[in-house]
């Protein structure tokens, strides 16, 4: 069974019994408060799949048989329970909460709190600004808990961001099995400052033997972004195809030119 509710308010009843068959619950602008999602959700054993689409902004997910799971929409925070058989997760914040946190907000790390109970996925997509605030707080080298089933890999990005940066390295060092990664330019309203030189120098040992294709969106040819491309290159030794697309299609051929510093990369680009 199959339930699509849109525009409406859910009150969970003190003795509701759930929907024994559901296997698909899709949520569109619906008003339900924290406890009540997590209520319904709890009532589902069979939930395979779960959609919530904007009207929510607090999210606690645990759903022991999930296996697809999108969020989007305003989110002030998300948290998952142990969902072993999960396999694609998609979150889109669609606001910019990072930049309004106090610096006693990013003590703790975001990061791992966002991964510690998702061991089995295999599918990850990081739309909007949630890439910015999983980059609050510390970002290690790896997570405490390796994602060793995750096999693709899509992100919005700040290329001037160096907490961005260290963070989807974190993500790809944690992947052992991911083989294509694919990154959408996110532009900021502020001033673009870009990364240090010395930065990438400091990164030389970093390899990420097993990626094999990767693809960057909305490029626009900035130095942080040529940079980011050429440490890629450098550093993907299993990489078979790369994709880059430009902002604008008139800069395609200087792109071409810019990313190419040595003709074994050529045959890289498509």
């Amino acid at each position: 069974m199959d339930l699509k509710l849109i525009r409406c308010v859910i009150k969970i009843p003190p003795r509701f019994e759930g929907f024994k068959n559901l296997r698909s619950l899709y949520l569109l602008r619906v008003e339900l408060s924290p406890d009540s999602l997590e209520a319904l959700i709890s009532q589902c054993p069979l939930l395979k799949d779960l959609f919530l689409v904007e009207g929510i902004t607090r999210v606690n997910v645990k759903a022991g048989n999930l296996e697809r799971l999108l969020l989007q929409g305003g989110f002030q925070d998300v948290v998952f329970g142990v969902m072993n058989h999960l396999k694609s997760v998609t979150v889109s914040f669609y606001d910019d909460i990072a930049s309004k946190s106090e610096p006693g907000d990013t003590n703790s790390s975001n990061l791992n709190k966002f991964f510690q109970n998702l061991p089995k996925i295999q599918i990850l997509k990081l739309e909007k600004y949630l890439l910015k605030y999983l980059a609050l707080g510390s970002v290690p080298q790896t997570l405490p808990n390796a994602m060793v089933l995750l096999k693709y890999l899509f992100t919005c990005i700040d290329f001037n961001s160096v907490e961005e940066i260290w963070t989807i390295m974190c993500l790809i060092r944690s992947s052992p099995l991911l083989k294509q990664v694919d990154f959408k330019a996110r532009t900021e309203k502020r001033t673009a400052v870009g990364l240090a030189a010395n930065y990438w120098e400091d990164h030389q040992s970093s390899c990420f033997q097993q990626v094999r294709v990767a693809s960057l969106d909305n490029i626009s040819g900035s130095q942080p972004e040529l940079r980011f491309i050429k440490f890629l290159l450098s550093h993907l030794p299993g990489l078979q195809k790369m994709r880059i697309k430009p902002k604008n299609r008139s800069e395609d051929g200087k792109l071409v030119r810019e990313c190419c510093g040595s003709r074994e990369h050529q045959h890289k680009l498509n």
